[in-house]
């Protein structure tokens, strides 16, 4: 725990008695772009998010005493069948279900679809 506290007390980025969605600056912020189609399973997570230029699948992990996340796999798409597909095998990856894969899978396209 005293690392933990220590560790935020030094970083630059974020104090420890500021909210995380303090640090985002008015240019990074996007009212216009949906919040992210995000499947989370035991201490991993898959999310797919719209950007500028592309579409992105996130896979994350936190430690194993939940410490911060960390970033296991990131690639970024133009197509929105090929991120629906990678977002798949990301889904499936983390749970070892296929059947879970394909609903979430068909589930980020649909989400793709109406946020087009």
């Amino acid at each position: 725990m005293d690392v933990m506290v220590s560790s935020t007390w030094r970083s630059g980025s974020v104090s420890a008695a500021s909210p995380p969605h303090a640090v985002r600056s008015v240019s990074e912020s996007s009212l216009d772009e949906p919040e992210p189609f995000v499947f989370r399973h035991g201490r991993f997570e898959v999310r797919l998010a719209r950007e500028r230029d592309g579409l992105v699948i996130q896979y994350s992990s936190s430690g194993r005493l939940f410490g911060p996340r960390e970033i296991i796999y990131r690639e970024r798409h133009i197509e929105a069948r090929h991120a629906a597909w990678d977002f798949m095998c990301r889904v499936i990856r983390c749970t070892d279900d296929e059947d879970t894969g394909l609903t979430q899978g068909r589930l980020a396209l649909a989400w793709l679809q109406e946020n087009a």
